[in-house]
């Protein structure tokens, strides 16, 4: 049975309509992981380059993977810094900087590592799917 598709929804909803919506959830769901698990290193590798006096590894070893969880109807995975060293008040500070300090040394680390994982992010999620749909 062909199908001619023109767009990325219609490419889904084709696809949801031959294999069924839990299938195509499990497919996106080991995709997204896959992509995800991409962004997490991106964003350690960044973390990494901190300053030598700042350095204890800590804020890499704590950042972990979340998800899926369905947020405002999508999927989405999300980093959390939770562990016993508490550096997820860090990272915070780290990323966005206060008023005494308004450029710490990781200033929009995080951000970075998004911005330049995010091309990536959408060619991992297409690659996954190409190898388990065709």
């Amino acid at each position: 049975m062909p199908v001619k598709v023109k767009g990325e929804q219609e490419l889904f909803r084709a696809l949801e309509q031959k294999l069924g919506p839990t299938m195509m959830r499990k497919f996106a769901h080991t995709a997204q992981r896959k992509a995800a698990n991409y962004i997490l290193e991106e964003v350690k590798k960044e973390m990494k380059r901190i300053p030598g006096k700042y350095r204890t590894g800590a804020s890499v070893e704590e950042a972990t993977l979340f998800g899926p969880e369905k947020v405002g109807g999508e999927w989405v995975y999300t980093i959390h810094w939770r562990g016993e060293k508490d550096r997820y008040r860090l990272i915070h500070i780290n990323e966005w900087g206060t008023v005494r300090n308004p450029s710490p040394p990781l200033k929009g680390a995080i951000a970075r590592a998004v911005k330049n994982s995010e091309r990536v992010y959408y060619k991992e999620i297409e690659k996954e799917l190409r190898r388990e749909l065709f």
